[in-house]
């Protein structure tokens, strides 16, 4: 997977203080976070979990509600039945808990090469799964840009489209903005190619409101890198992005994108990565997530933005997670605040 890998060293990384003088510049994003005066809001982002994970995140030790607090809570179902149950209980924990309905793009046999036609419908149709009566969604989950569309320009042009669909399929209902999800293979800015990329980045700024990429590592890549390595391979496509130039990638990289780290704390080993219950203490597990953020935090890319999942999975107990996840993000919102 070239220069961004979970495990292969890092080469010729650049020192995380050139990166931290980056002039960011304002950009017009609306009330949804799309596009209108921009508000960098302190945002987190999670992917799958269950309903009686959400109550670690409510109260006054938990995730802290506010106009300047954003914190969205993604989430994949089996079928395509609607789900009001899970919004409502997302938006009980306060105004600023969001819930993303996950559109899982693999259940869509052939969308490679579908008609516009074919992906508009396919857009109406998950739009009433998200967006029921009684508990509609407050975002949609693009979940997730393939491995290997980052180098092929006609699934860049197909998710483009798809996107605009599912934001605003001229159905009648809401504009619903996204939660973009990026695999870890696309986070490597040698792999993209082709004459679509602006084509793609553009739709990804005009409809979503945070753009997350997936970074599952484990305790020994933590160990075998220093801190300004990590940083530095955690935002490499950010800083791709934003040297690019173009405003649409630029305005993703300074106030929309967000790492995703893995949460997993379980009994195997998984594609989730994370660390293993039988090698590594819950004070072992605290102290990898404690350096995913410090690592996080260090680059203007990150400080306000981060993203953690699975806090539900088949086998895991999440007692152990929330247990030592949700004091660190108290702590980090609470610092963050000023």
């Amino acid at each position: 997977m070239g220069l961004i890998t979970r495990r292969d060293l890092l080469k010729g990384a650049a020192a995380t203080a050139a990166c931290l003088s980056l002039p960011f510049e304002s950009f017009s994003r609306a009330a949804d976070g799309v596009a209108g005066t921009p508000v960098d809001r302190y945002m987190t982002c999670f992917y799958q979990w269950g309903h009686d994970t959400l109550k670690a995140f409510a109260g006054p030790d938990g995730l802290p509600n506010g106009p300047e607090y954003l914190h969205i809570f993604s989430a994949s179902h089996a079928g395509h039945n609607a789900h009001p149950d899970t919004a409502n209980a997302v938006r009980e924990l306060g105004p600023s808990f969001k819930y993303a309905r996950a559109i899982d793009i693999w259940k869509y046999k052939g969308w490679q090469d579908a008609s516009d036609d074919q992906l508009r419908q396919w857009a109406i149709e998950f739009r009433k799964e998200a967006l029921p009566e009684g508990g509609p969604a407050d975002y949609f989950a693009f979940n997730e840009m393939p491995t290997g569309a980052e180098s092929n320009p006609g699934l860049q042009r197909r998710i483009a489209k798809w996107m605009r669909y599912l934001y605003d399929a001229n159905d009648g209902g809401p504009k619903l903005p996204a939660v973009f999800y990026l695999v870890e293979e696309n986070l490597v800015p040698e792999s993209w190619k082709g004459d679509a990329i602006d084509e793609l980045w553009a739709a990804i700024d005009d409809t979503s409101v945070i753009v997350v990429g997936e970074h599952y590592h484990n305790k020994k890549f933590l160990a075998e890198h220093t801190p300004e390595q990590i940083t530095d391979h955690l935002f490499a496509i950010a800083k791709w992005l934003d040297e690019s130039g173009k405003v649409p990638q630029r305005n993703v990289a300074q106030h929309k994108f967000a790492v995703l780290h893995s949460t997993y704390y379980g009994p195997k080993q998984t594609n989730w990565e994370g660390l293993q219950q039988d090698t590594s203490t819950p004070e072992d597990f605290k102290a990898y997530l404690a350096k995913l953020i410090e690592c996080t935090r260090s680059s203007p890319y990150g400080k306000r933005r981060i993203s953690f999942g699975p806090l539900q999975a088949a086998g895991l107990d999440t007692k152990d997670i929330l247990t030592e996840l949700t004091p660190l993000l108290h702590a980090d919102a609470v610092a963050a605040k000023g």
